[in-house]
């Protein structure tokens, strides 16, 4: 995430940039020469986004599996309690039951912090903005000298 992290930061960079320079860009035609290094930075970013989505993918799966092999797991090793007699069919199905409902919660459990994790890189990045010097004094004496 640190990474993707870095490769959006250089993204909204690049278009704070190209914002800030738009007058400059247009007056000395550099705007094919803008667009074509706008190009390279999103296919670089390209490779990270990919990266990101195929590990969020295997790490959704994961919980799901673990409790799949739990569940089938325990079925193949307390069936053969059932059939002797050792316990009822139904703590049986009843503990198939349990594993499920805490596969479902662990699963809610990930899903959460996923989604906290994503939110505290932008929220430090909202930090830092908010901090950072302003240049709104320096731009208002030079709206005053040019009226």
């Amino acid at each position: 995430s640190h990474r993707t992290g870095d490769g959006e930061s250089e993204t909204v960079g690049w278009l704070v940039h190209a914002n800030n320079a738009c007058r400059l860009i247009c007056d000395y035609k550099r705007r094919p020469y803008v667009v074509s290094k706008f190009e390279q930075v999103l296919r670089a970013q390209r490779k990270l986004t990919m990266d990101y989505k195929s590990f969020n993918f295997w790490h959704d799966q994961l919980v799901p599996w673990v409790t799949l092999l739990a569940i089938g797991g325990y079925m193949a090793l307390a069936g053969h309690v059932v059939v002797k007699g050792y316990i009822t069919l139904g703590s049986f199905l009843a503990t198939i039951n349990v594993y499920k409902d805490l596969g479902d919660r662990f699963s809610k459990i990930q899903d959460t912090l996923a989604s906290m994790m994503g939110v505290i890189e932008p929220l430090a990045g909202l930090t830092t903005m908010f901090n950072l010097p302003t240049d709104v004094p320096s731009r208002i004496e030079c709206f005053r000298s040019c009226q």
